[in-house]
């Protein structure tokens, strides 16, 4: 499309759409293109730090490092947890406690 073009665009509005009377039904827009355009290149630098409320490029990637680690520590620690998990279950036969199963429960799923 380029500006200037017209167009016709038809959606469904989802079941629970918070005006009762257009849920779950169709609509056509009748629609005209003002503007194209695409996003510029994005310069990672001191001035995108500041605008995240960093002080610099340098403390950014230290933040985005740490998020990393975190994030890597964490999937490590449950791949081992769940390795450990499945080797327990081939070994033994044994009924797991309701709160354990609970627990495992509400942590893969929050």
């Amino acid at each position: 499309s380029k500006a200037g073009d017209e167009r016709q665009v038809t959606v469904t509005f989802p079941e629970n759409y918070q005006a009762a009377h257009l849920a779950g039904k169709e609509a056509t827009f009748d629609v005209t293109v003002k503007e194209v355009s695409q996003p510029g290149a994005l310069e990672i630098n001191d001035e995108m730090a500041k605008n995240l409320g960093l002080e610099s490029l340098e403390r950014l990637r230290d933040v985005v490092r740490g998020q990393i680690e975190n994030q890597f520590g964490s999937m490590t620690r449950q791949k081992i947890k769940r390795q450990l998990l499945d080797q327990l279950d081939a070994a033994y036969s044994f009924e797991a406690p309701s709160k354990l199963v609970e627990a495992e429960f509400n942590n893969i799923w929050n």
